[in-house]
């Protein structure tokens, strides 16, 4: 493919997966439940933020691209430390709708829409976040 023939299909993808996050976002503002075991999600100015074991998380979605073509969108759950931002856990939206544990989309958390979905990631991203810098001690 030539450079304008990627900067055109990136484009398109990029307007794709665009859509496809405001379907994610549409999608857990409507679950019913959204607090899991003493997680709680919600979506604010268009993002997935959570408290998960009394912290408050929030994401950004980028895209991901892989040789070349863009291929997901990257959910990385953020934890506020004192001075630092810290990477918790991420997650990743690709095209065939559903949410992954890894980057390259071989392990599947479950569909976008699942009802379930919260019930899924929520012990995820809270094993990460207690194995983090966020609840190491500090000397």
């Amino acid at each position: 493919m030539s450079i304008e023939g990627q900067l055109e299909a990136a484009a398109v993808a990029l307007e794709e997966f665009e859509e496809l996050h405001r379907d994610f976002m549409t999608s857990i503002a409507n679950l019913k439940e959204p607090t899991v075991n003493g997680a709680a999600f919600q979506c604010i100015d268009g993002e997935l933020n959570a408290n998960c074991v009394g912290v408050k998380l929030r994401t950004r979605h980028r895209p991901i691209a892989r040789e070349g073509k863009l291929e997901s969108l990257e959910y990385t759950f953020v934890a506020n430390d004192e001075v630092d931002e810290v990477p918790i856990w991420s997650m990743y939206l690709a095209r065939d709708r559903r949410l992954y544990s890894d980057s390259s989309l071989a392990s599947v958390i479950c569909d976008m829409t699942n009802s379930y979905l919260l019930s899924r990631v929520a012990p995820r991203l809270a094993s990460n976040l207690l194995a983090s810098k966020v609840f190491a001690p500090r000397a």
